[in-house]
């Protein structure tokens, strides 16, 4: 009678804080930053129950759980130790495990879309004035921890940011999904180097058209393979811009603010906040690309309406 008290007990415990707990599930959009409807998707998609075991009493679906809760909030092992009755060591344990599992099964998943397929969810504000855009293209960068090494410091120095970061590169489609991620880079690479070394060259077609800052001058990389590059218009010594290029340049930047919003979505988890610590780096890379590919499970950046579904879209 005793042990069963004691595992009622335990199971209430544990169940304070955890995914299955009612509270929580109201709660799920601000601890995770995904509906509990959103989370449970993910989770099933993910298959995670086959992949990740029991640990000190915690079901996969709690693992996942923590995972979310730690990106999403920024907050330390040992409060989550705290809230989840584990040794903080254990959360870093479990925190690795499931960054590992995710990131190679996320992978596996091809998010580049098919040429047809941008076509089809294709906005009608992108339709009209770049029909042929296939991906909208940016860098982020994060924050680390001075290193101790000077070279490594050197490397890692971004004047934009004047401090040490990572620098990534992410493409959306015109509807607004994150169809490219690259890997984390030291911060002190420039943006028409970071294109280049992403790879994302490899998987344009002829006739695509790229949106862009200023930054990308990768004007002829791109017309090798027979595609374009939209930009905003520079001075280059004139006092200011014509008519026609003060307009293009409000076009391009109306279109590139979903960009913009994409990232936020990413930065939005404060695990990403501040000066990352020396010692997470190891998996920071797979942690920032697990985090933008599950912004594609909120709703989309854009409403937008297959384009052989009779009405239109916007």
């Amino acid at each position: 009678m005793r042990n069963k008290l004691d595992t009622a007990q335990n199971n209430v415990l544990l169940n304070e804080f955890s995914s299955t707990n009612e509270r929580i599930k109201v709660n799920m959009k601000c601890l995770t930053g995904f509906s509990h409807e959103t989370f449970m998707t993910i989770f099933n998609f993910l298959n995670l129950s086959e992949d990740l075991l029991k640990k000190d009493r915690m079901p996969p679906i709690d693992q996942f759980f923590m995972f979310l809760v730690k990106t999403r909030t920024g907050t330390t092992n040992e409060f989550l130790g705290i809230i989840f009755k584990i040794a903080s060591s254990t959360v870093s344990k479990i925190f690795n495990c499931v960054t590992r599992i995710v990131y190679t099964k996320l992978k596996c998943v091809n998010i580049w879309p098919k040429k047809d397929q941008v076509k089809e969810f294709m906005p009608l504000q992108f339709l009209q004035q770049y029909p042929n855009c296939r991906v909208i293209i940016d860098c982020t960068e994060i924050e680390i921890q001075r290193p101790c090494n000077p070279t490594e410091q050197q490397l890692t120095f971004s004047y934009y940011k004047n401090a040490n970061t990572l620098k990534a590169l992410v493409g959306i489609s015109p509807s607004g999904a994150v169809t490219f991620i690259s890997d984390l880079w030291c911060g002190s690479i420039s943006d028409k180097a970071l294109f280049l070394r992403s790879q994302l060259l490899d998987l344009l077609e002829e006739g695509d058209l790229v949106l862009a800052d200023k930054g990308f001058t990768i004007n002829s990389e791109l017309s090798k393979k027979g595609c374009q590059l939209k930009i905003p218009h520079f001075l280059k010594g004139n006092i200011q811009f014509t008519l026609e290029q003060r307009s293009e340049n409000k076009a391009i930047s109306n279109k590139r603010v979903h960009i913009e919003r994409a990232i936020g979505r990413i930065k939005i988890f404060r695990y990403f906040e501040g000066a990352i610590p020396y010692n997470s780096l190891h998996n920071l890379n797979e942690v920032f690309f697990i985090v933008a590919f599950l912004t594609n499970f909120n709703k989309p950046l854009i409403n937008v309406l297959p384009l052989n579904s009779g009405k239109k879209n916007s």
